[in-house]
């Protein structure tokens, strides 16, 4: 677990664009509940209520923090989810998929 997220419990990413979302991958895969836009590539992460949270507009935010901080057993249902979620984009899976699909049009 990086040191930032040791320090934390939720993680807000208001991205308006994003390539990657390693910071969502990060926080998923440190345990922690992410709370992010709904854009992509992060709604392809995020099981909306699930294993983290995903926000249209700005002012939506605030009840998904107040529902968390009033419920804390639902901060670590939510991350061991999110753990588990961020588990299937590790990079050593992505790599054997790659070279399967390489193998496969080679052949």
């Amino acid at each position: 677990v990086l040191p930032f997220y040791k320090m934390c419990d939720i993680i807000l990413v208001p991205s308006l664009v994003e390539t990657g979302a390693i910071t969502v991958l990060e926080a998923m895969a440190s345990g922690k509940v992410v709370i992010a836009s709904n854009i992509n590539p992060i709604k392809e992460y995020i099981q909306h209520e699930r294993s983290g949270f995903l926000f249209n507009k700005p002012k939506e935010v605030y009840p998904y923090i107040k529902k968390l901080i009033e419920n804390p057993n639902q901060i670590k249902e939510i991350g061991k989810r999110a753990r588990k979620e961020a588990a299937k984009y590790d990079w050593n899976l992505i790599i054997h998929k790659y070279e399967q699909m390489y193998q496969s049009v080679i052949k």
